[in-house]
C-alpha cells in the first residue's frame, strides 16, 4: 500500500513540474514578443509626459544654459494610434509665464517606412487659450477636436 501511494506522489510531483516548465515557457514566449508601431508611440509619449528641468546643465555651464522647466502633458489620441502631447517651456523662475508652447505628436511610421515612431510639433495659434494646460482639469481644457 506504501508503494502505490509514493507511486501517485511522484506522478503529481512530475506532472507538477511539467505544467510549471510549459508556463515558464509561455511566460518567457510572450515577454520576447516584439511590440508594435502603436505601443512604440505610446510609449515615447509617455515618456516625454511631465516635468523635466535643465538644472544640471545650467549649474554646470551658467554662462550658455538657462535652467528651463519643459512640462508636457496629454492632449489627445487621434484614431490612428497617434498621441498629441502639450508641451510648454518656462524659466524655472517663472513658471507661469511660457515662453513657447507647442503641440507635439508621436505617431507610428508606415510600415513601408524603416522607423517606428514619428515625432511632429505644430505652432499654437491662440497661446493664451492653452496657458496652464496640463494644470487645468480636463473639462476646463481645450478639447480634442479643437486641439
Amino acid at each position: 500500500m506504501g508503494t502505490d501511494s509514493n507511486g501517485w506522489n511522484r506522478a503529481r510531483g512530475l506532472a507538477f513540474k511539467a505544467l510549471l516548465f510549459i508556463g515558464g515557457a509561455l511566460l518567457v514566449k510572450r515577454l520576447r514578443k516584439s511590440t508594435t508601431r502603436w505601443d512604440h508611440a505610446r510609449l515615447v509619449a509617455h515618456s516625454l509626459t511631465g516635468e523635466k528641468y535643465s538644472k544640471d546643465q545650467a549649474s554646470r555651464d551658467p554662462d550658455n544654459y538657462f535652467n528651463i522647466r519643459m512640462r508636457t502633458c496629454p492632449a489627445a489620441e487621434l484614431v490612428d494610434g497617434s498621441e498629441v502631447l502639450y508641451f510648454e517651456q518656462a524659466f524655472w523662475r517663472s513658471p507661469q509665464k511660457p515662453f513657447r508652447q507647442r503641440l507635439l505628436m508621436a505617431k507610428p511610421c508606415p510600415k513601408e517606412l524603416t522607423c517606428d515612431v514619428e515625432l511632429s510639433t505644430y505652432a499654437i495659434r491662440e497661446m493664451e487659450e492653452y496657458k496652464n494646460f496640463c494644470d487645468r482639469p480636463k473639462d476646463l481644457r481645450p478639447q480634442p477636436e479643437e486641439v
